[in-house]
């Protein structure tokens, strides 16, 4: 009985090879994709889940710096107050991260390492970081301690115990190796090649643990399992208002504890000044999950309208199953059962597709999936379930629809048989497949429309960050008292090349946090009425290598020495905070100088997005400074503007330049076009995958509308033969079906507009600054999809109403 039904299914299968052939197309590519992103949205989900204790690990967070500003950043000093006053807490850390790539030495090995860590011994009571050799006490014991990871000690060491051995922190101090730690999993916010004990910064760093308003470590702890979050974040606010002499007991300023395992996921309106972590886009999770459920609900209905375009031919199978005894349960088991196996072996497509299509998926997303990643149980598990969910989606109407037949009927010839029928408000009748077609479309118009509004805003955040970013490669220098004379050597060296163009420095580039922030106020105001303004040191032409436009006023000038000390320029920002109507010559003070508190603004600099659009530009006072004193000099960061079209010269000369001027010294340098765009990397990977997917989409519902047509075309052949014969031309039956099929789109357009409306605007609420959601973006979308279907079925109308009408009508 199963075998015969087997050899059944599989003999109608092979008799409809077309349909055939489009059901498993469609639903193969459904399953790969949605595979793929399914793999993708499991990873993204699965981050530092794998800690031990992670259910009770929080890191904090606050907006008391700035009430606009949520950061995890906070004074060092608050650690012991937070340990002795929060007994809710099993253990706390204070993590903070070296982002300026500091050299390390041994025996002569200089090697310049990204990934820095200085942490209080209570990190590894807290976080699940294995040690694969080394003592933890020594680490916890001794504050010029390091743990290194096994790629750093076979840099360093080689073969060699590295256990015991010294390596030389940026010509600062000398750390005893404590041990090995395994490498951070791919899967962890937090990722190191080091971890140094914190208070190994107070040798040469002590203002950090003295000052209350250096902003500069992260803390994270381990509650204990009846602590309350929400009682405890209130306690720490308390804590940081008693030990640091402030007040803030304003409306909606406070400290919050955020969840370990939302840390990747929701970071969006957190900032880490100085503390690169990983972080990830819920927002791109929600789209690829929406995307993925489409797609493969787009293949489901291609099967349902195939099964019932088709279903007139098969309409004497089924009134001869009748007649020898088969009842309608009996034959919807069957159609059921036929499309559990056409899904089945569309599954192992599938999942052959998804595993070939991996590198290009990773090329896209930025991330590396694969099904070897889940365990059997659990991959069979969800297979099951899959088969199972879209077998049923896909066969349960078709069979419902063919068990109907009237065996009297259908073996007289009738052609009367008609699926389900649904009557609209309008009292127009429409056949199932006729509403799946329009759900088709109005799906794939969804996913143009939102193609089109990621690369429109994607391309605005790229295009208006004002600043130009090409052809501009920034050097890092050294943290020193030499590094004003190192830039200096630099520049001069530099400046004697045809192809550079221009070079300057700056404390701060576009793509990085300013951290320095006063409150500025005129002269005559009181402190109550200064603005927070963020504080940034740059050299005199450091708007002309930007390419940043001076809208009032003046730039920096180098023959007037009053500037260096007495001059500020503003950006638009800090102008409408301060409510300067008249800014050029106007007196602000506020500023950190020993001697000169007061400034006079000399110009304003168009808003320059130092971070992406999903932040707001802050108010920011631009100073020239260059010395050691109340302000972070100028010069950590030179910026060589280039005239050349290749960049291989310019490059080679920088690092020549660079080990002339600073020998022994490893170079640490960029293209601030690619560090900028790396902003807007989630951006870049969701707008092309949307791409990708959209693509799939049109592919699949262009394949079903073709499919469906085909069996449309032969149904109505006599019509077109009738109609040739009473005088209708190729070009008015063509058209006439074009119109028929064009209805279908616009029904589309209608429900798909209002609905992807609705959801582009909330993605775009992500960014202060986006584009305007423009009705040609739906024109557009809709016009698109409408092109794809009228060509897909003009080619087949045109061939079915050419054909003699004899050749349809000489059996009549």
């Amino acid at each position: 009985m199963l075998f015969n039904f087997f050899k059944l299914t599989i003999r109608n299968l092979l008799k409809n090879k077309f349909s055939t052939i489009v059901n498993l197309l469609g639903l193969a590519i459904g399953f790969a994709t949605f595979i793929l992103i399914a793999l993708y949205v499991h990873d993204e989900d699965q981050y530092d889940k794998f800690h031990e204790k992670s259910d009770r690990i929080y890191r904090v967070y606050h907006n008391t710096f700035n009430p606009e500003r949520q950061m995890s950043n906070l004074p060092a000093l608050l650690y012991n107050p937070l340990v002795e006053g929060l007994p809710e807490a099993e253990a706390i850390v204070r993590v903070f991260g070296d982002h300026t790539k500091s050299v390390f030495e041994h025996n002569e090995k200089r090697i310049r390492l990204e990934r820095i860590l200085f942490t209080d011994p209570s990190f590894f009571d807290i976080f699940s970081f294995g040690i694969e050799k080394g003592s933890l006490d020594y680490f916890c014991e001794n504050i010029q301690s390091i743990f290194i990871t096994p790629a750093v000690a076979e840099k360093f060491f080689e073969d060699e115990n590295p256990v015991g051995q010294t390596l030389r922190y940026s010509d600062a101090i000398d750390l005893v190796v404590a041990g090995i730690i395994k490498e951070a999993p791919v899967l962890s916010h937090l990722q190191f090649e080091v971890i140094i004990n914190l208070e190994a910064r107070r040798s040469f760093s002590s203002h950090m643990f003295e000052n209350w308003g250096n902003f500069s470590s992260h803390y994270y702890m381990l509650l204990r399992p009846d602590a309350n979050p929400e009682q405890v974040s209130e306690k720490v606010l308390t804590l940081f208002n008693t030990a640091s002499g402030s007040d803030h007991s304003e409306p909606n300023v406070g400290f919050w504890l955020q969840p370990l395992e939302e840390v990747y996921l929701d970071s969006g309106n957190i900032e880490t000044s100085g503390f690169d972590v990983a972080s990830g886009s819920p927002s791109t999770v929600t789209i690829f999950a929406i995307s993925a459920f489409l797609i493969l609900l787009l293949a489901c209905f291609n099967y349902v309208n195939l099964a019932t375009a088709k279903a007139v031919s098969r309409a004497r199978e089924v009134g001869l199953r009748k007649v020898l005894g088969a009842n309608r349960k009996d034959l919807t088991w069957y159609f059921l059962n036929e499309s559990f196996v056409l899904v089945f072996i569309a599954l192992v497509l599938g999942v052959g597709l998804a595993e070939l299509a991996v590198p290009l998926f990773a090329q896209m997303t930025g991330k590396y999936v694969s099904l070897w990643m889940l365990s059997p149980a659990f991959l069979i598990t969800s297979f099951l379930f899959l088969l199972f969910i879209v077998g049923l989606i896909s066969g349960l109407y078709p069979a419902f629809v063919m068990s109907r037949f009237e065996p009297v009927k259908v073996l007289k010839g009738s052609t009367a048989i008609s699926g389900q029928q649904m009557r609209s408000m309008l009292g127009i009748n429409l056949r199932m497949r006729q509403v799946l077609l329009v759900l088709q479309f109005a799906v794939s118009i969804g996913l143009v429309l939102g193609s089109l509004v990621i690369l429109g805003q994607t391309k605005h955040a790229l295009n208006n960050a004002g600043f130009k970013k090409e052809a501009i490669i920034v050097v890092r220098n050294n943290w020193s008292g030499e590094m004003t004379n190192v830039y200096n050597r630099f520049r001069n060296e530099m400046s004697q090349y045809p192809f550079v163009e221009a070079i300057s420095t700056g404390l701060h580039v576009p793509g990085e946090h300013i951290g320095n922030q006063g409150y500025l106020r005129q002269p005559e105001q009181t402190r109550e009425e200064a603005q927070l303004t963020v504080f940034a040191s740059i050299d005199y032409n450091y708007f002309d290598v930007l390419g940043a436009k001076i809208v009032e006023g003046r730039n920096f000038d180098a023959q007037m020495a009053t500037d260096s000390s007495e001059a500020v320029i503003l950006n638009q920002s800090a102008v409408r905070a301060l409510g300067l109507e008249d800014p050029v010559g106007a007196m602000l003070t506020g500023f950190w100088d020993t001697q000169n508190r007061t400034k006079r603004v000399i110009g304003v600099v168009e808003d320059i997005h130092f971070l992406s659009m999903h932040r707001p530009v802050l108010p920011t006072a631009f100073l020239f400074w260059f010395y050691y004193r109340d302000y972070s000099p100028a010069s950590h960061q030179f910026m060589v503007k280039i005239n050349s079209a290749s960049l291989a010269e310019p490059v080679e000369t920088i690092k020549r330049v660079w080990n002339d001027v600073v020998p022994n010294q490893p170079i640490d340098f960029y293209f601030l076009d690619e560090r900028y765009e790396n902003m807007y990397r989630t951006e870049i990977q969701t707008g092309n995958s949307a791409r990708v997917f959209t693509i799939l989409a049109l592919l699949i519902a262009c394949m079903g509308l073709l499919g469906t047509t085909v069996y449309i075309m032969e149904a109505r052949r006599k019509e077109f033969g009738i109609r040739k014969v009473l005088g209708a031309s190729t070009f008015k039956l063509t058209r006439m079906i074009s119109f028929e099929f064009s209805i279908l789109v616009l029904a589309s357009m209608l429900i798909a507009w209002p609905i992807t409306w609705y959801f582009l605007s909330k993605w775009l609420d992500n960014f202060v600054y986006r584009i305007t959601l423009s009705h040609w973006f739906f024109i557009a979308a809709g016009v698109v999809c409408w092109l794809m279907a009228i060509i897909s079925v003009n080619l087949l109308a045109y061939n079915q109403a050419r054909r003699n009408p004899v050749e349809a009508l000489k059996y009549e």
